[in-house]
């Protein structure tokens, strides 16, 4: 009776261990690969010099530059206006 139990453990035990490598193969070589992680300091190193080069310049340089962006952000933010403006005077035509 014991070697009965013995045998049957046995190949529960192997069944369970090809189950076992089926499933190790299945994720392993038949699974989508993930796609690899992006890189964001190495897209946003551009912007980091520029900052660290803003950082270095004069207190006159400094402020020349922030005036000039500031009348660009006043002129795209007039050129979004008058475009939003366009849209609703032609839906209110139509």
């Amino acid at each position: 009776m014991a070697m009965m139990l013995d045998l049957l453990h046995e190949r529960a035990v192997r069944h369970e261990e090809r189950r076992m490598a089926m499933m190790l193969d299945l994720l392993h070589e038949r699974m989508v690969r993930h796609e690899p992680k992006l890189d964001l300091w190495a897209e946003f190193a551009p912007q980091m010099a520029a900052v660290r080069a803003e950082e270095r310049l004069g207190l006159v340089a400094r402020l020349r530059l922030r005036v000039s962006r500031f009348w660009g952000n006043v002129a795209y933010g007039a050129i979004l206006f008058t475009q939003a403006l366009a849209v609703n005077t032609a839906a209110r035509m139509q």
